[in-house]
């Protein structure tokens, strides 16, 4: 699997040309003759970025890692500015947070709390700077879990509304966010059976997209 960073891992790229059994999961490697399962992040992110326009929030900051832009982050970025297009708008780059760095692995393991400390420093100087921001979309749970944090610290989370990717429900199966609840499990499942089945001399290359829905958060998970 790739990481954040890296569009396309050589290990990968190697195994295609040798024709080993091999399925991506999560990140589609376009181009390359690879079986993938996963969600329709394009269609996610549409119908996520919906969830806020349709309640009227216009000023949405897209919040993603600094990092390459990945297949799995490219869709989400296009479904994001699809949804304000569908709606006669323009996804305003100037408010989006693009070099969070925190939720990297290379940061994250060596840096740690120190990054984590400066991204956030980072973020609140945004918010502050950028009042007219009414709502936030990140790209995935932990980003979500720092924007809210800073948020909290100004006062704001109740003001700002976050959304987005995947989430952590609490042992009573409440969500701090709302967000995509993709199907992890049988993603897995599916993704075991194709290379299963490319272990037994199946050599299509598939792609499959599993459904995902849009999970609302509960109210006071996030207290």
């Amino acid at each position: 699997m790739c990481v954040h960073d890296e569009n396309y891992s050589e290990s990968i790229l190697e195994m295609a040309v040798q024709h080993f059994p091999v399925v991506t999961i999560d990140r589609r490697l376009k181009g390359v003759p690879i079986s993938f399962v996963g969600t329709d992040n394009e269609a996610a992110s549409r119908e996520l970025a919906r969830y806020l326009l349709d309640r009227g929030y216009r000023k949405t900051c897209f919040v993603k890692p600094h990092a390459a832009e990945t297949s799995t982050l490219q869709e989400r970025i296009q479904g994001f500015k699809k949804a304000y297009n569908e709606y006669g708008l323009f996804a305003d780059e100037s408010l989006w947070i693009t070099d969070i760095r925190a939720t990297l692995p290379a940061y994250h393991q060596y840096r740690g709390e120190q990054q984590l400390a400066e991204d956030e420093e980072k973020i609140i100087e945004f918010i502050q700077k950028h009042p007219e921001i009414d709502s936030y979309f990140a790209v995935e749970y932990s980003l979500a879990r720092i924007v809210y944090t800073c948020l909290r610290k100004l006062g704001l989370q109740e003001k700002c509304p976050v959304v987005c990717f995947d989430g952590s429900d609490n042992i009573v199966q409440e969500s701090m966010f709302t967000h995509v609840k993709q199907n992890e499990k049988e993603i897995g499942s599916l993704s075991v059976r194709i290379l299963a089945d490319e272990i037994r001399g199946d050599d299509e290359v598939k792609t499959v997209l599993v459904p995902y829905h849009i999970r609302e958060m509960t109210r006071g998970a996030a207290d």
